[in-house]
């Protein structure tokens, strides 16, 4: 293919520019897998050039995505999406719950195609916009119930007094393990990218619906958001926060959206973490395992260390991480912290 040198840019026309971002969202399927929405794309030539899924964002992420933008830019210019598109997508959305059964969206093994006993929890947010979007522009009474049984999945194996999902109770009762896409299994479950920007989905989904469940579930995790993860200080540590900064911006929208809809002025606590966090020290933010870290890595000493039935919680988990560092950002030393800290979590010392 042939590109021209100079080529015309639209400037000023936002109802094209929305027309033409949704174009690629209502083909860019692939017709040797039941139209199954392809994740990424190599457009340059490369030894990676081409299509692309991924094990856990195909059939979950995607559709969520997709369905939001599509259906959003409907009502928003009245260009109407190709319904066979919405129609796929939503087919999509609804097998990765409804296939294996196991209360979250099911990741995929694509050489089988078929669905398996495995969750990725960072796709709770995209699944429930799929579902949002679906009740709120299209009456859809399928999605609503798929959406009350993920909101009642979260309520069953996420202990909010300890601000961690119950990953040996979930297994014990379904069978499917638990895929990591944005953090390491030695981290376990980050609160931002996994429950933290699902938050506001839930918003959308009860203001478009009106069920309670949904409210009660956004404030309930927006309390252990303000508990464990959004400090007084400002601070950002990635060791609480992860690596995955979209997933922490997401959070702190989410909380925005809650608090819009709720009329809660007191949810305006990320303005200070934001407004904190620019005037601290802007020392250099160095890559360690993979993950953001700042040298300077304080150990909190507000909350217990220990969680029920002598475990050490999640966040008791990070602050020992953080004690075994001795506030260093080596490779070394922060890769035995996590890993010494997994050993004393499966001891239940």
């Amino acid at each position: 293919m042939e590109y021209k040198i100079n080529v015309n840019c639209n400037t000023h026309d936002i109802a094209l520019a929305i027309k033409e971002g949704m174009r690629p969202m209502q083909s860019f399927f692939d017709t040797t897998r039941d139209n199954l929405p392809f994740f990424a794309n190599q457009i340059a030539p490369s030894d990676g050039f081409g299509n692309f899924h991924h094990p856990t964002f195909s059939a979950a992420h995607i559709p969520g995505r997709w369905l939001l933008a599509l259906l959003n830019a409907e009502s928003v210019t009245g260009i109407s999406p190709d319904e066979n598109a919405i129609k796929n997508l939503r087919k999509w959305a609804f097998a990765t719950l409804t296939e294996v059964k196991i209360g979250f969206p099911a990741c995929m093994d694509h050489e089988k195609g078929k669905f398996i006993k495995a969750t990725d929890l960072h796709n709770l947010r995209e699944t429930m916009h799929a579902l949002f979007a679906l009740c709120k522009w299209r009456k859809d009474e399928k999605a609503k119930e798929l959406a009350l049984g993920i909101i009642r999945s979260l309520d069953r194996y996420f202990d909010y007094n300890r601000g961690a999902f119950d990953i040996d109770k979930y297994y014990k009762e379904t069978g499917a393990e638990i895929m990591y896409s944005c953090s390491h299994p030695l981290e376990g479950l980050l609160f931002p990218p996994h429950f933290g920007r699902y938050i506001g989905p839930l918003v959308k989904f009860w203001k478009a619906t009106g069920e309670n469940e949904a409210l009660y579930q956004a404030i309930a995790l927006k309390d252990v958001c303000f508990r464990d993860v959004l400090l007084e200080d400002g601070d950002y540590d990635a060791v609480i926060f992860g690596g995955h900064t979209h997933s922490t911006t997401a959070m702190i929208s989410s909380l925005a959206q809650l608090g819009d809809a709720i009329n809660d002025r007191d949810l305006r606590p990320h303005r200070r973490f934001l407004q904190k966090r620019t005037q601290k020290d802007r020392s250099p933010v160095r890559l360690v395992c993979g993950e953001q870290r700042t040298p300077r890595q304080s150990c909190r000493r507000d909350k217990q260390h220990f969680g029920y039935y002598g475990k050490l919680s999640y966040y008791g988990q990070t602050r020992l991480r953080r004690l075994l560092c001795n506030g260093r950002a080596d490779t070394s030393r922060a890769l035995f912290a996590r890993t010494a800290s997994r050993h004393l979590i499966y001891s239940r010392i």
